[in-house]
């Protein structure tokens, strides 16, 4: 008797488990997003820079279509798309589940001019929500640029629709603005202990001055250790410091 009790206990443990494992992966299946086939889903959009960035949008739809809308500086010009799987989509939906969008801003304002503005979207309800930035932006909100960048790079797209070069062809190299990246120039704002800062700069990124700009009192060209630091780096680090108005690299 005793056995059979045991037997017993055993096949109603393995039934609970197998009762627990449905109702988890039914309730995973609800927290899934359901989505109109026609609705874009998700989006992503590349804005230009002073040289010769991507410019593009990739919209995802609910129906698992991909379409790519690529504008300049990228290998696909024109339209294009492809179907994704039901793992690429399931991959997608987990990505962006893992992100707490009520902590994102719509908008990160950046005072670095050089580098390309991005746009990530997301359906909520009944609107694609937007967040766009420069560098400024949390590591949650790039990490789900990253994965629909590995779209972009992904096989399979279909030309749909050639691009329009009628005056939207690649720019001539001499008509883009041309920056010297060893050199930053310095907006101060009112009131700065300027000696103090540029002693601050000086150990950190190796700061030198170049030069005061005579027509604003408030402006300096400085110069930096350009072999040990990344340009962009030393340009965000000078932007982001509260000291400063603007900063931007120097046009040749």
């Amino acid at each position: 008797m005793k056995i059979y009790t045991t037997l017993f206990s055993v096949i109603l443990g393995l039934a609970l488990i197998t009762i627990a494992s449905s109702c988890k992966s039914t309730k995973q299946a609800e927290d899934m997003p359901k989505f109109q086939g026609d609705e874009v889903v998700y989006q992503l959009k590349k804005g230009g820079c002073f040289g010769r960035c991507p410019i593009y949008k990739l919209s995802v739809y609910g129906n698992g279509l991909a379409e790519f809308e690529g504008e300049r500086f990228t290998e696909m010009l024109g339209t294009y798309q492809r179907k994704l799987s039901s793992d690429e989509m399931k991959s997608l939906q987990s990505t962006f589940q893992t992100v707490d969008f009520d902590t994102l801003q719509a908008s990160y304002k950046s005072r670095i001019p050089d580098l390309p503005l991005i746009t990530v979207g997301y359906k909520v309800s009944d609107t694609l929500a937007l967040h766009s930035g420069k560098m400024e932006r949390p590591e949650s909100l790039k990490s789900l640029q990253y994965a629909l960048e590995n779209l972009v790079k992904s096989d399979n797209w279909k030309l749909v629709k050639g691009a329009d070069v009628d005056g939207v062809g690649d720019v001539e190299q001499s008509e883009l603005p041309v920056f010297d990246k060893t050199k930053i120039l310095v907006q101060f704002k009112p009131g700065v202990k300027l000696p103090q800062w540029f002693n601050e700069m000086k150990n950190a990124y190796g700061v030198r001055i170049v030069e005061k700009v005579p027509e604003d009192p408030s402006s300096w060209i400085i110069t930096y250790t350009t072999a040990n630091h990344d340009p962009e780096v030393v340009l965000q680090g000078i932007a982001e410091s509260d000291a400063v108005m603007n900063a931007e690299f120097v046009k040749m």
